[in-house]
């Protein structure tokens, strides 16, 4: 096999790694909302797009809607923190919120409230209506089982410690917010929304301190609301999801996110670890150190499930000018993971090393042994030569292990 399809066999070993490990960075950036969006999106029954925004408590004619709570979050969670790196993420995230209460005579003029939320799963919380705003319930409210984190726009004063029924709170496993702050001051009042649009919030974490911010189509500056200390890896998984939840009391009232910005830095993952070691023993160390036996068998994982590589039996030491390293001996290797141009120079090379930690990448993506010694006249024996086949076909996709998808 040529060098460049030895270079083609690894990007498509690398791009089916790639489908398979979408927990990462998030980026993504919804100007409005379209029935289309739903497939990017959780949408808990009965929140709906409706009028070019997510009904998070919708407005349903001649069926009003009271006691009532909803949730969305995007499709995918991202790594909010990495405990063997011992780095957190951070995140910036703009939207707008509309929030229109029923005005009728009849009605108080007063719901509950909406919350951006960062959850370790993206459940409703059964009876978390009202007062709870889908934050938490009556059961989970407190509870370091909850893990969430949000914060809410409140339109009523629920509890004593409420300042009032027109603030902003930082909610940490409880709906007793550990921080809060009336927007009146600020010539925001969040039950007047819908006058003149939408209140624009941006919350930006920088892995150390949480910053609300907002502002009104009337203002062009947002101004800082609260800025606070907060160590999220405390109170919230590695991986988390990322959302609204909103909830209606007694009264009636529409609570909608109308736009959605939100991106947040990359934490390297732990499926990337092998990669990055084989980088250090060929470029990192003094001197260049070739494996000569990467393969499934010889990696090792951690209490933590980090991948770790071993058996250093077979490896040879060059020095950083050198490429390779010749044998007149017997070829060192495992079948299946060694590349072809083995058997005809008797080199192992930087090279070789990478082909068998391709042939590594496509035996975890496909869940398919790399060969069968027992085969070796069929010719999709060999998984490189099987997956060649697919791409030919352009069946690409279906050497990824349905198990993983």
């Amino acid at each position: 096999m040529c060098f460049s399809q030895v270079v083609w066999s690894l990007l498509l070993a690398v791009l089916l790694g790639g489908a398979l490990t979408q927990v990462g960075c998030l980026d993504f950036n919804f100007s409005t909302f379209k029935k289309e969006d739903e497939h990017n999106l959780i949408i808990t029954e009965g929140t709906t797009i409706l009028l070019n925004a997510i009904q998070v408590t919708p407005d349903v004619a001649n069926d009003p809607i009271t006691n009532y709570s909803g949730r969305i979050f995007y499709s995918k969670p991202f790594r909010l923190w990495s405990k063997s790196k011992k780095i957190t993420a951070s995140f910036n995230t703009t939207f707008d919120l509309k929030i229109t209460p029923d005005l009728s005579p009849k009605q108080s003029p007063v719901g509950e409230g909406m919350a951006f939320i960062l959850a370790a799963d993206t459940t409703l919380p059964q009876k978390s209506e009202g007062q709870w705003l889908g934050i938490v319930n009556a059961s989970t409210n407190g509870s370091h089982q909850a893990k969430i984190v949000a914060v809410e726009f409140d339109t009523r004063k629920s509890y004593k410690e409420d300042i009032d029924d027109n603030h902003v709170g930082l909610d940490v496993n409880s709906i007793h917010s550990i921080e809060q702050v009336s927007l009146t001051k600020y010539g925001i009042k969040l039950n007047e929304t819908y006058l003149y649009g939408a209140i624009k919030v941006r919350v930006q974490y920088d892995g150390k301190v949480m910053n609300v911010s907002a502002k009104t189509n009337k203002t062009s500056e947002y101004k800082l609301i609260f800025s606070l200390p907060l160590e999220l890896s405390s109170y919230l998984p590695e991986k988390v999801f990322v959302g609204f939840s909103a909830s209606t009391g007694n009264a009636i009232q529409t609570n909608c996110l109308k736009t959605w910005e939100f991106h947040s830095s990359h934490i390297d993952d732990e499926e990337l670890e092998m990669l990055w070691a084989l980088d250090y023993l060929h470029d990192g160390c003094e001197k260049r150190v070739l494996h000569r036996d990467i393969k499934a068998s010889n990696i090792m994982l951690d209490s933590e499930f980090n991948a770790k590589l071993g058996d250093f039996g077979l490896a040879r030491t060059l020095q950083q000018s050198e490429n390779t390293h010749h044998t007149t001996k017997v070829i060192a290797g495992t079948l299946g993971y060694m590349a072809p141009e083995t058997f005809l120079t008797g080199r192992a090379t930087v090279e070789t090393d990478v082909y068998a930690f391709g042939v590594l990448v496509l035996e975890v993506a496909s869940g398919r042994k790399p060969g069968n010694q027992n085969g070796q006249s069929d010719y999709n024996n060999n998984i490189v030569h099987w997956l060649w086949d697919l791409h030919r076909q352009e069946r690409i996709l279906d050497a990824i292990d349905s198990r993983l998808t």
